[in-house]
């Protein structure tokens, strides 16, 4: 079973004001931080989508991807150890100053590849439309290559969408890479990387979150809006959704359960 957001918000409200009032007493339950740092319905829709221990206890059943052909979850594993290793390796910087290449061609691809496989994906008002017209209304997952081969006399009609530019995410990345040796020269190596893999562990989470956009949708995310996010907002979720709403697109509270082959 795969409840409504509306549902699982209003069950996760519920049980984050009895943590409230209990939480001045001895006892915590776990994960009671995570609980009082979501206050949106748009924060609770990003930790259903990157986290899926949070995404069985308020939104699907548990086992609800079982028996499916779907490996979504080993795939981010693997590439969360790629992603980190391609930023740790002592070339990286002087191969982005050269020509990138084949290095860097694999390296980007890991970074847009992983959100791709969240098993969560957000919409957009008119691409729900789309997919209501073909009965898919996200009451039990469907296969990607379902959504992605929607067409209209040929033509492709959906796109799924990195809500974060993966080029935008990539420079928060190696920033973020480059702050950590600058600050913590004295560590250790096995200190230093784990440090990095936290870091792009971190990014991830934030940042990466993909949305099922119209064909025409896509191409209102021109300019800067193509290839990055306004910084100067204050929060990860601010900066993509603004980007959505500067481009005219509004972003629905549904979430589309998805699993299967990737598609970008």
């Amino acid at each position: 079973m795969i409840k409504s957001v509306e549902q699982a918000y209003s069950d996760f409200l519920h049980a984050q004001e009895i943590e409230r009032r209990e939480s001045h007493s001895s006892y915590y339950s776990r994960g009671s931080d995570l609980i009082f740092s979501i206050s949106s319905v748009w924060q609770f829709m990003r930790e259903i989508s990157v986290n899926p221990a949070f995404r069985d206890r308020w939104m699907c059943s548990q086992g609800v991807f079982d028996g499916l052909k779907d490996n979504s979850a080993l795939q981010q594993e693997s590439l969360l150890r790629l992603i980190a290793f391609f930023v740790q390796d002592e070339n990286i910087d002087k191969i982005k100053s050269t020509g990138k290449g084949q290095f860097w061609y694999l390296f980007a691809n890991a970074v847009a590849s992983f959100s791709n496989y969240n098993n969560m994906y957000w919409v957009s008002s008119k691409a729900l439309e789309i997919l209501h017209n073909h009965e898919i209304n996200g009451v039990s997952p469907v296969t990607r290559n379902k959504i992605f081969q929607i067409r209209d006399q040929g033509k492709k009609l959906l796109v799924f969408e990195h809500m974060c530019p993966a080029t935008q995410l990539i420079k928060l990345i190696l920033k973020q890479k480059d702050l950590i040796k600058n600050t913590h020269n004295k560590w250790s190596r096995l200190t230093l990387d784990n440090s990095i893999k936290i870091m792009v562990q971190e990014l991830l989470h934030d940042y990466g979150l993909v949305a099922i956009v119209t064909k025409e949708e896509d191409q209102k995310l021109r300019g800067e809006l193509r290839n990055e996010l306004d910084l100067s907002r204050p929060e990860a979720l601010s900066q993509m959704m603004h980007r959505y709403s500067s481009a005219g697109i509004r972003l629905e509270q549904h979430l589309v359960p998805v699993y299967g082959k990737m598609y970008r």
